[in-house]
């Protein structure tokens, strides 16, 4: 139990500048082992199809623990590359971006170059987890390189760590796990709650931009079903044209610029430029393809992106943005290991449309009204997600320092 009267001690380290004065400070390599991650030759058949889990950071989830993997490799192709099997209960750690992220292995398995096992040996190795998860800024700090930053195995090994006796991390990792579960359960009820809310929005806005809003319209029938009878159907290339995002590295943008940078997922940084007209629409073209983002203000979008602006549609750009997102252009991919979404095959989507930009505009201010209250809500129980997730960080630096008492 950690004692209010404790008395404490300086390290001299930046992020715990004190702890408890029976705690020790050690590296990493004095309470535990680190095992590096390895990828045997994807063109040799004998090196997979096995039935040894082998883990990529593209497979750590926001959950605490990693178990069956996606690919599986055979002892061959485990000696091949010499990799090694860690034992379950090992924290499993991507070394490259982003550095930092981590689970607890439930299973048996080894991982690939981008990870770093971590097999503790005279530490607890949930209190350890618990540690690492509030380290992601400090240890990418400590990753270098030019093409990717990578976190190296001395640095890890020699990353300072305070170290209570065993009976208090025991109990500082008991407490924090029943937390931890309370907090989980708290924000998945949350994202729940955000998912059917965020349904019912994409219902609204689909049943505007394809059927219209006039209950009394006359209706007719077509390759898309029923559309008001005034309405066209017309290919997506003959309603707007999909520009490519332009090549900017993270090292070239200007941080304090005015324009916001986008890449597939939304913004990414900012730039002292932009390189379209306002408003924009945004779509992800490689990893999170066939996204949607909408800008007000002049943006940058990189070369991950298409955007569209007013030079590229005659449409009016809100209403685009909400056919594209009826559209669900993220259902197809041609290429598998870098999903994207390839321009030609966008255009070929067809789509009903309201001939005048009056209409699309009534159908914009129908839509905002229809979900401003969806709206609300659903900003509400992400700012509260975002919240118990900063509380749980807090009592997490606190707990692993010394600073709380339980």
């Amino acid at each position: 139990m950690i004692a209010t009267e404790v008395k404490y001690k300086k390290t001299g380290i930046d992020w715990m500048p004190e702890i408890p004065e029976h705690w020790d400070i050690v590296r990493l390599k004095n309470v535990s082992k680190i095992v590096n991650g390895a990828t045997p030759k994807s063109s040799v058949a004998a090196n997979w199809d096995g039935n040894i889990n082998w883990i990529t950071p593209a497979e750590f989830g926001n959950e605490m623990y990693i178990g069956e993997s996606i690919r599986k490799i055979t002892k061959t192709g485990l000696q091949s590359c010499a990799a090694s099997l860690v034992p379950i209960d090992s924290i499993i750690l991507s070394s490259r971006a982003p550095i930092g992220s981590l689970g607890i292995a439930n299973v048996e398995l080894c991982t690939n170059q981008g990870c770093r096992s971590i097999v503790p040996a005279n530490v607890d190795n949930y209190f350890l987890y618990f540690l690492l998860t509030i380290q992601k800024d400090n240890l990418n700090v400590l990753g270098n390189g030019t093409t990717f930053r990578e976190l190296g195995t001395n640095s890890l090994k020699n990353y300072k760590i305070p170290l209570p006796p065993k009976e208090e991390q025991v109990q500082i990792a008991t407490f924090l796990l029943q937390e931890y579960h309370k907090i989980t359960r708290f924000i998945q009820a949350k994202q729940r709650l955000i998912e059917l809310l965020k349904e019912q929005r994409q219902s609204i806005i689909t049943q505007a931009v394809t059927k219209g809003i006039d209950e009394n319209v006359k209706m007719k029938e077509t390759v898309l079903g029923e559309i008001p009878q005034h309405w066209e159907v017309r290919r997506l290339k003959n309603i707007c044209r999909f520009k490519y995002g332009d090549s900017l590295s993270s090292k070239d943008r200007f941080d304090n610029g005015d324009f916001d940078v986008y890449g597939s997922n939304g913004i990414v940084g900012k730039h002292k430029i932009g390189i379209t007209k306002a408003p924009c629409i945004i779509i992800g073209r490689k990893g999170s393809f066939g996204k949607i983002n909408f800008s007000e203000s002049p943006c940058f979008p990189i070369d991950t992106t298409y955007y569209v602006d007013s030079d590229s549609t005659n449409a009016n750009l809100e209403w685009l943005r909400f056919l594209l997102e009826s559209l669900r252009l993220d259902r197809y991919s041609k290429d598998s290991a870098v999903p994207g979404l390839a321009r030609d095959d966008a255009y070929v989507y067809r789509a009903p449309y309201p001939p005048t930009i009056e209409e699309q505009i009534r159908i914009i201010e129908h839509i905002k009204t229809e979900t401003r209250s969806l709206d609300i809500t659903i900003s509400k129980a992400e700012r509260e997600i975002e919240l118990i997730k900063e509380y749980r960080e807090a009592m997490i630096a606190e707990a692993v320092t010394g600073k709380s008492e339980l």
